[in-house]
């Protein structure tokens, strides 16, 4: 079962874990010496890959393992699901990371949501999946037809970048939802209890997303707060972005 829903992946993958084990089974290792995580994105060779937020005049930077994984994340979803269109890709990838906070307390790919009307939304992949691909112009291409911007890949799926529990949870994830309509997993990420809605309410957003009067805004979601009570959790996913930050600070 993953976070309540039933699924038919097997035992032996899903088998609880802690410590060290744990970190390796989804794809991260942990230096005990210093308990910093020590190889997450891999290597350190980084070709920088920029987006600019012109409201904070932040950098978002990608490492080459962080696009390929993001990219045959997208591959592997498209070819399991077909047609798979804008909407509904960028809700699943969310839902990935969800997912797997909820379960381990480390995220799928780690991107930024923001609060839109429309649900969690990463900014940097609606971009990408707007007009022409830059990051990820090596994976997917796009084709506009009559029902939206559809989404397929350019080459073959390649699991370098997954463990086996995120390859478990990728098909768990095309089993649950190849047939949902992107409105169902729009209402999905909208719960009272989701960390969308807590943002969404405590920056005042909902009163205008409900007068129609904004569709989009800058206020991050928080995925800690799926976490919240749960101090193992909680511990791991903060190591976890103290890590990353730490890695991105190094290289700018």
């Amino acid at each position: 079962m993953w976070y309540g829903y039933e699924t038919n992946i097997g035992k032996s993958q899903l088998k609880p874990q802690t410590g060290t084990n744990l970190l390796k089974s989804i794809n991260c290792k942990r230096d005990l010496n210093t308990n910093k995580f020590s190889s997450i994105f891999g290597r350190l060779n980084w070709v920088k890959h920029i987006i600019m937020d012109c409201n904070s005049n932040s950098v978002h930077q990608y490492t080459p393992d962080q696009i390929d994984k993001i990219g045959n994340t997208i591959i592997y979803l498209t070819e399991h699901i077909q047609p798979l269109y804008k909407t509904k890709l960028l809700k699943l990838l969310y839902l990935l990371d969800e997912f797997l906070v909820k379960k381990y307390g480390v995220p799928f790919l780690n991107l930024d949501y923001e609060v839109w009307q429309a649900g969690p939304v990463c900014s940097d992949i609606y971009q990408e999946l707007n007009e022409k691909p830059n990051l990820l112009e090596d994976y997917i291409l796009l084709i506009f037809d009559e029902s939206g911007t559809r989404v397929s890949a350019k080459r073959k799926f390649v699991d370098n970048e997954f463990s086996d529990n995120e390859i478990s949870l990728l098909q768990f994830v095309v089993d649950k939802f190849k047939y949902t309509p992107a409105p169902e997993l729009v209402s999905l990420t909208h719960g009272d209890s989701s960390p969308w809605y807590k943002a969404a309410q405590a920056n005042g957003l909902l009163e205008l997303f409900d007068a129609k009067k904004t569709n989009t805004s800058n206020c991050k979601v928080d995925l800690i707060d799926l976490v919240k009570g749960d101090t193992l959790k909680e511990q791991r996913y903060k190591d976890f972005q103290e890590y990353y930050n730490a890695v991105k600070s190094l290289k700018q």
